[in-house]
């Protein structure tokens, strides 16, 4: 028959009698054992990364480079365009490999005409230039650009090829790939 101990728990003939102190221990090491058997079954859970949706691979268009095979460039995704294009040098024997090129956002001057250009290194289109001169912008918002070959130490944009005295200026378009062909300009020193 169960009674009560002076700590005012019950307990019965056949069960041992516990203190409270003593029950408090119990408990307490009972539920941080608890914590550490469920943070341990969950640690394959917590050191991988959380699975993302699976997105289906846009289509790809392939087209010729100038030194060999056919590249594949992926079809836009749905309300961004694809830029690509090829850079060489204006100087002899020097190449524009590994130079980082952003698209600058036009900003028109109010009143008259001229723009400013905007690059953030957060928030612009970026691209490397490839050995073979290939550059790829991928998910570039529909807008007008130029083109900016950029090092720590200086900037340039790279030339209209019919007035080199201009910028070429790039309107992306949604949903499309925008191939500029081979393009020439002098990179930063």
């Amino acid at each position: 028959m169960p009674s009560q101990n002076r700590n005012g728990l019950s307990v019965s003939a056949d069960s041992p009698s516990f203190s409270l102190g003593h029950s408090m221990k119990t408990i307490f090491a009972l539920l941080l054992l608890s914590v550490v058997v469920a943070l341990a079954g969950c640690r394959s859970q917590i050191a991988q990364p959380a699975s993302e949706p699976t997105v289906q691979q846009p289509p790809v268009t392939s087209v010729p480079t100038p030194s060999s095979a056919p590249v594949a460039i992926p079809t836009p995704v749905p309300g961004f365009g694809t830029v690509v294009g090829h850079v060489s040098s204006a100087s002899p024997g020097r190449s524009l490999a590994g130079i980082v090129v952003y698209l600058g956002t036009l900003l028109p001057l109010s009143p008259g005409p001229g723009y400013l250009v905007s690059v953030s290194p957060d928030r612009s289109p970026v691209a490397d230039v490839g050995p073979d001169g290939l550059f790829l912008f991928r998910n570039v918002p529909p807008d007008k650009y130029v083109i900016v070959l950029w090092t720590p130490h200086e900037s340039r944009m790279i030339p209209d090829p019919v007035d080199p005295q201009r910028d070429l200026i790039i309107n992306v378009m949604a949903d499309k790939i925008t191939d500029l062909g081979t393009l020439t300009a002098v990179g930063p020193s």
